[in-house]
């Protein structure tokens, strides 16, 4: 099977994986409680996970590829070597289905983004 086949593939199956709720654009999504029963497990995945430093080869090796959630969500037991040959292809498929592909252009960024929601998440007012 072709890395555009897997990749279509997972975006049609299912799974019970928990949300990695870590910025406001993707934690809106899920404001109103989990995944919605209808909703396709590989979407979910995309729109729960934030990927960081997505272009760095030091921050892919450094974190073991987990800059790369949502290819790590989305493709868990391969090794994370392959990661940023299938971003691109996940990003090109986000982009064709209208799913946003959520990235800070760097671990501080990510942090950051991280603390602010937090903060949000820990205010009266909430998401």
């Amino acid at each position: 099977m072709k890395v555009e086949e897997c990749v279509l593939h997972t975006f049609e199956h299912k799974n019970g994986n928990d949300p990695e709720h870590t910025d406001k654009k993707t934690t809106n999504l899920y404001s109103q409680g989990c995944r919605k029963n209808d909703e396709d497990w590989g979407v979910h995945q995309v729109l729960s996970s934030h990927n960081y430093a997505a272009d760095s080869l030091l921050a892919l090796h450094l974190s073991g590829g987990l800059n790369l959630q949502i290819e790590h969500h989305l493709f868990p037991s391969v090794h994370y070597h392959h990661y940023p040959a299938l971003s691109k292809i996940v990003r090109e498929t986000c982009k064709e289905f209208g799913i946003p592909y959520v990235t800070s252009d760097s671990f501080l960024d990510a942090l950051r983004r991280h603390n602010d929601l937090m903060k949000k998440m820990g205010s009266a007012d909430k998401l």
